[in-house]
């Protein structure tokens, strides 16, 4: 994907779950472009497949039924012991923590977080590049439980491109 239209793809989904469409055989594109959501070019850029399978998956499902207990690009900073993330850190030594969460919701109580990624990835290659993104989503899942002040019980990457999720 042509990195200067992620900020637009993520803009896309948000309005679509906002809008709550119905599962679709295809994601309406003229809408985005009669819209001025996106210019005729940027809409060839996206795959329109990709979002289709997300929109109709389990996981879309889930982040709609959450309603307003559902968060997207949610900002975070958080000042954090250093010696979580670095072992020979002195102590009292700390480290801002900032990031994005692309989304999570709460469900049962605790919290689900949920990062997504456009990597092009081997089926036999997921579970691998799924654990190079652990660390990213256990920053996310402390930061979260300490700013909202709940638990993280579940932890998933969505894989956009396959339509595949990991749950870590």
């Amino acid at each position: 994907m042509i990195p200067e239209y992620k900020d637009r793809l993520k803009h896309w989904i948000r309005t679509l779950e906002k809008d709550f469409y119905e599962p679709l055989g295809v994601i309406p594109m003229e809408y985005f472009t009669t819209e001025a959501m996106l210019t005729p070019e940027q809409a060839r850029a996206v795959d329109a497949a990709a979002l289709t399978r997300f929109l109709q998956s389990p996981l879309c499902a889930r982040i709609r039924a959450a309603g307003e207990r559902a968060r997207r690009e949610y900002r975070f900073s958080l000042l954090e012991s250093a010696a979580r993330f670095v072992p020979e850190a002195s102590a009292g030594d700390e480290i801002l923590l900032q990031g994005v969460v692309d989304c999570f919701f709460e469900e049962d109580g605790a919290l689900v977080v949920v990062d997504f990624k456009t990597d092009r990835v081997a089926p036999d290659a997921l579970a691998e590049r799924a654990e190079h993104y652990r660390p990213q989503l256990e920053a996310y899942s402390l930061a979260l439980a300490q700013v909202i002040g709940k638990p993280v019980k579940e932890k998933i990457l969505y894989f956009l491109r396959r339509g595949e999720q990991i749950i870590l």
